[in-house]
This record gives structure tokens, sequence and C-alpha cells, in this order.
């Protein structure tokens, strides 16, 4: 099961299982914990972007409840950092620097991070190049995606969704089948922060489409409103 070496290589050591991946030096016990050693793309220039943003998925259960706990974890408090994620339904992101208050709330701009929901970590300079993330999954957790997508009002009704840690996806088809659908309404992209290129798949296009990538957000768009979108949980060993 190759995923390019940048999704998971089982190793079973006794008694006690654990994942080893190549790119994010990923380490899963039995009870599904999660360690990941995330590379973060730095330098960046808001004239630039995309090149700089880094889409990332979080363990569904970590000790990031805020995007200041997100800053400590890195560590930073650069004010060239921010942390924020999307709100689809309006298009609108919360943002917060790393070096503002840390009370919250109801002072600063701190906010609560939603784990099903990518990370959008931007830095400028060159000191942040990666950080370690720890957590364990949620499987009480589910996912129900915007639908009526627009080009033209985006991100409105833009999906940027966490993998979970455990999945078994492997290439972008594979959530084109828990979606149910072949249909063209469906698009499944990723973004290289190094370059700032989307590569995308379209859910009719009958090939794997790109390999996924360990602890990197998934964006998932869906024109039209049928069939209805119903909640869900990405598939896990």
């Amino acid at each position: 099961m190759s995923r390019n070496m940048n999704w998971k290589t089982w190793v079973i050591l006794g008694l006690v299982v654990a994942v080893v991946v190549a790119s994010g030096s990923l380490v899963m016990a039995s009870n599904m914990g999660f360690k990941i050693n995330k590379a973060l793309k730095n330098g960046y220039v808001a004239a630039n972007a995309p090149i700089g943003n880094n889409w990332i998925s979080l363990p569904y259960n970590n000790p990031y409840a805020s995007a200041k706990d997100f800053c400590n974890a890195i560590p930073t408090t650069s004010a060239g950092a921010t942390v924020s994620q999307l709100d689809g339904t309006t298009g609108a992101y919360t943002s917060f620097k790393c070096n503002a208050a840390a009370t919250f709330p109801p002072a600063g701009t701190n906010f609560n991070l939603n784990p099903l929901k990518g990370v959008l970590f931007t830095a400028t300079g060159s000191v942040i190049t990666g950080v370690v993330m720890v957590g364990s999954s949620n499987e009480t957790s589910t996912i129900t995606l915007l639908d009526a997508y627009v080009a033209n009002n985006a991100p409105i009704k833009v999906n940027w969704i966490s993998a979970a840690y455990h999945t078994t996806w492997v290439t972008a088809n594979d959530i084109c089948v828990t979606l149910g659908s072949v249909s063209a309404a469906y698009t499944i992209s990723r973004l290289d922060a190094v370059t700032g290129a989307y590569t995308s798949h379209k859910c009719n296009a009958g090939v794997p489409g790109f390999s996924l990538v360990m602890g990197e957000s998934i964006q998932i768009t869906k024109t039209g409103t049928t069939p209805a979108q119903v909640a869900w949980f990405p598939p896990h060993f």
C-alpha cells in the first residue's frame, strides 16, 4: 500500500501496533494516539499567496482548544505567525496572530479551533519550520459538508476538512467513494504550500487522483444540492 511514503507504513512490534510515516514521523499506538512532526512552509508574503498557506489537519482529540494553544505548540509568539479557520457558510476567516494577548474570552482575538475543519497557518520570516502535533481519535465526531458551491462566490461553501489520522483513504477518489458519488459535482483538492499550486480531482474522473498527505487538510466542494449531504466519519483502521 504505497502513498509515495506520505501516509502510513505499518510496523508490528509484539502486541503494540505503530504507524511510522516517512514524511511526518507519525507514531500511532494501538489506542489510536498520534504524534506527528509536520513540516511547515514559512516566508509567507500576502502578495504571493497561496504560497505559504499551510492547510493543516488536527487530530480530532487534541490539546489545541484555541488558536493560541496551537501557537504555543509550535512554539511561537511571532507577529508574523497567524492561525485561521474558514467559516464556509459565510466565507469569512477568523484569525489570530501568535503575538496577540492570550486572554480568552473576552479580551484579545483568540478563538476556539474546530478539529474537524482545516487550520490555515502562515508565517513570515524563516524561523518556523514545523510543528509537533499530538492527539487521538474521536469516532463520535461526524462531518457534514456544505453544498451548492459556486466558484464566483468562493470561499463561500468551500469545505476544508481534517482527515482522520487513521483513515484508510489513500487517494482523492477514495473520498469520492465515501461520499457515495462519482458525480462531477464533487471536487477534491489539496494545496501545496511550497509551490502554491492546487491539485484537484473530479469524482467522475474514473482515476484514483492524487495521493493524500498525512497532517494536511483536504478541500472539498460540491455544486448543487442533490443528493442531500449526510453526516459521516472518515473510514479508518
